[in-house]
């Protein structure tokens, strides 16, 4: 994989507390979380996101697509990352992106949450994922378990200080996401390592942070 240099088995590590139960909406946890960054000598926001997408239904590749992964900071080796947590109100928006300059990415825009994490409040919240070895989804976002009607679940979602750096934390999963432009394509965003578990997302120099 070219220019961000992500590795499943390197040492960069994200912990978040209490990972691994989709179910319940997803109250934050109790313990902070834990964020070890490549350095890139860059400033502006950045951001550590891992996740896999596997198809569902529909016209499906040979193989799934490879799990993908960002590492980066703005502009950093080609990647692109924007987040906007600005508070209005009381609560935050919360629009995030993260984009390889290979041309995988995720982006999700509309999300409101409170102002110190939590459960996503009542919004538009919609979700899209770029994967260049298979199909382009999108699919609106929720903090319930994932339905057809809001295939993606967006929960824990946690603002904390982590030496000295105010950083959002969070998971993620889809389940049954269309591809743009044709519903009957259907695909899963998971954890990179099991179809079981959810993918994790940090964030940190944002907007408002």
């Amino acid at each position: 994989m070219k220019g961000l240099g992500f590795g499943l088995g390197c040492c960069l590590a994200l912990a978040l507390a209490g990972c691994g139960d989709g179910g319940g909406g997803g109250d934050a946890a109790t313990d902070g979380p834990q964020v070890m960054f490549r350095d890139s000598g860059l400033t502006g926001p950045r951001a550590f996101v891992e996740w896999r997408m596997r198809c569902n239904s529909g016209d499906c590749p040979a193989m799934d697509p490879p799990a993908r992964g960002i590492d980066a900071q703005h502009l950093m080796d080609g990647a692109t990352v924007e987040c906007d947590l600005t508070i209005e109100g009381t609560d935050r928006r919360m629009n995030l992106s993260a984009m390889s300059p290979d041309g995988y990415g995720f982006r999700l825009a509309g999300a409101r949450v409170p102002v110190t994490g939590g459960r996503i409040v009542d919004s538009f919240c919609e979700m899209r994922f770029f994967e260049p070895d298979d199909v382009d989804t999108i699919g609106p976002c929720t903090n319930n378990p994932p339905s057809p009607a809001r295939p993606c679940q967006i929960q824990r979602v946690r603002i904390d200080d982590v030496d000295g750096v105010p950083t959002l934390t969070g998971e993620m999963r889809c389940e049954t996401m269309q591809e743009v432009g044709d519903s009957r394509d259907l695909r899963d965003i998971t954890s990179p390592t099991s179809a079981s578990e959810l993918a994790t997302f940090t964030f940190t120099g944002c907007l408002g942070l």
